[in-house]
């Protein structure tokens, strides 16, 4: 009986095509779920409820680290697997692809996680003016914005395969 060629547990064209499937499903989750956490900091924007918008932080906060961050990870992972596998070696668009996602990967953990927990501890604190929930909102508004600008370029990069 003969196998198809996609589900050949052997055959390298097999693994990579696999390999290329689940990277693109965790690009998918990471940035998908980054631009619907933005799309939430956003919204956050309009309501000067503090106890509506800790939550909003609690809940971005969860979703950053439950999902974007893994997403994130299993994308730069199944990425190299896929570069060692397709013997591409490193071009430019791979250079840039793990460059940009390290760099956003260490801005999301470290200034919007941090920045979020911030967020939500100050809006639960009835001490801090509102003027500095707001200043911190923006900032990471802005971060944020730049961040996922960047994971824009990354897939642009990917799809257009430019060289130098």
């Amino acid at each position: 009986m003969r196998t198809l060629p996609l589900l050949h547990p052997t055959s390298v064209s097999s693994l990579y095509l696999w390999l290329k499937a689940f990277h693109v499903l965790f690009v998918t989750l990471w940035i998908g779920s980054a631009v619907s956490v933005f799309a939430v900091v956003t919204a956050a924007a309009s309501t000067t409820d503090r106890a509506r918008l800790a939550g909003l932080c609690a809940a971005t906060e969860f979703i950053g680290k439950r999902v974007i961050a893994p997403g994130g990870g299993l994308t730069l992972l199944s990425g190299i697997a896929l570069a060692v596998v397709g013997k591409v070696g490193m071009p430019f668009w791979i250079i840039w692809g793990l460059g940009a996602g390290l760099v956003v990967i260490a801005v999301g953990g470290a200034v919007l996680g941090r920045g979020l927990a911030r967020l939500a501890a100050m809006t639960a604190d009835t001490n801090v003016a509102a003027g500095a929930i707001e200043s911190l909102r923006v900032r990471l508004q802005t971060v944020g914005t730049l961040a996922i600008l960047t994971l824009v370029t990354v897939v642009l990069a990917m799809v257009l395969k430019p060289t130098l």
